[in-house]
């Protein structure tokens, strides 16, 4: 982290760029090489900060310890009650659908565009739950 604020800080001062019309051309592909390297860097940090207040949102909103998934267990969300977009990450694709779980009895149910159920791959599976309105 030190170490990026501190290339951010010399990749924001106006020596950075000073002379670059005399520079060869390798040289300014270097500059911009270092300013992706540092792009990515800061945009890996704000995708971990997003994710932080999207767990303290989440956390925030949850009131009502009734709600427990299949196994008894007290779920983390309890805004689950609905339906609503669902983007589904599988084997280099990207899914859109819907999810739906009209009751807090029933189980949550994911289809594609068709109608057509969206399972997900046999083995872990990571489900990242985000506010309303962020981008898919």
């Amino acid at each position: 982290m030190a170490s990026l604020q501190a290339d951010l800080g010399r990749l924001l001062t106006d020596s950075y760029l000073s002379g670059i019309e005399s520079k060869s051309l390798d040289d300014i592909r270097a500059l911009r090489a270092e300013c992706q390297d540092a792009e990515v860097a800061l945009s890996y940090l704000r995708r971990l900060a997003q994710g932080r207040l999207d767990i303290v949102n989440a956390y925030l909103v949850r009131t009502d310890r009734t709600d427990h998934d299949v196994n008894g267990n007290p779920t983390q969300y309890t805004k689950s009650v609905g339906s609503g977009r669902v983007v589904l990450f599988r084997g280099g694709r990207r899914i859109l659908g819907i999810w739906s779980r009209p009751t807090i009895d029933a189980p949550t149910t994911l289809v594609d565009a068709a109608g057509k159920p969206l399972l997900f791959a046999p083995g872990g599976t990571f489900v990242a739950l985000a506010r309303p309105g962020a981008p898919a």
